[in-house]
């Protein structure tokens, strides 16, 4: 009887889905457009991490995998490390978070090939511009860092889990393709876009939201909603569930500012007493 349930909820969620796509329909070259004109606007915010190798004319603190993994589709996870000079500079808290946004959505070379499989020149634009800017980034990466070696490393790895990725969906029954991609694309994504709750261990413990950049996740969340409902219009099911899950995310941490303040009590106890 559950199974007929299931079965009966998905069929009416899909026909819901087909009747707001219809409705949505005459407006996908506005949607699109306006889905990758603030992705485009987001995926500057890599130069604030720029700006941070610039200032300090090192890669001290600032890892490679924001800018590497632009080019595949993968996402740094922050090291203890990382969480601590993340404390100490917020704008490369941002920045870490902003890269983050930036890598879970529709760029890089998998979603590249995947807007080729749909012959969606949204997608296509989107990724083109994003790989672009990504290797602007690692140029700037290159030229400040003092590991050269274990930086080419690393972009090898990614070289070459791109190259096994894409050699698959070339071998692939063309039949099968978009499914089986979209299908390992999706569950990426929700290893990357899991990644963020590891911080809210932190954020729950000092009862603030320090750190976390409110623009930043605001964005995601515009985002996130604008391919969303691009998704819906191509009655695409990976990317509307890969967004679904996305915007709840961003809206989850959105709430965090609701619930907690910006500053732990301590701090602003302690700034209260100086000020008196």
């Amino acid at each position: 009887m559950s199974v007929k349930v299931v079965i009966i909820l998905y069929i009416s969620e899909g026909s819901k889905m087909e009747a707001l796509s219809d409705i949505l329909q005459p407006y996908k070259d506005l949607v699109g457009t306006v889905a990758a004109i603030v992705t485009m606007g987001q995926m500057f915010s890599g130069t604030f991490m720029c700006y941070e190798i610039y200032k300090q004319s090192n890669t001290r603190g600032v890892p490679m995998m924001p800018f590497s993994g632009g080019l595949v589709m993968l996402r740094y996870r922050s090291t203890s490390k990382a969480s601590a000079y993340c404390r100490e500079n917020l704008l490369y808290c941002g920045s870490v978070v902003a890269a983050r946004a930036v890598l879970s959505e529709d760029r890089g070379i998998l979603n590249l090939k995947y807007g080729f499989i749909l012959r969606d020149d949204t997608m296509i634009r989107v990724n083109f511009f994003g790989i672009a800017i990504s290797i602007v980034y690692l140029m700037i990466y290159f030229n400040y860092t003092t590991e050269k070696v274990k930086a080419w490393a690393q972009l090898g790895i990614c070289g070459a889990f791109s190259a096994a990725v894409i050699g698959y969906v070339q071998m692939e029954d063309p039949k099968l393709v978009e499914a089986r991609f979209g299908t390992i694309l999706t569950a990426f994504m929700f290893y990357l876009i899991a990644s963020p709750l590891f911080g809210l261990k932190e954020i729950i413990a000092n009862k603030s939201t320090e750190g976390l950049p409110f623009p930043m996740i605001l964005s995601g969340s515009v985002v996130t909603f604008m391919w969303l409902l691009y998704g819906i219009i191509l009655k695409n099911n990976f990317i509307v569930l890969q967004n679904i899950v996305a915007f709840l995310l961003c809206t989850a941490q959105l709430s965090l500012f609701v619930i907690y303040p910006s500053k732990p009590k301590g701090k602003e106890k302690s700034k209260a007493k100086k000020a008196d």
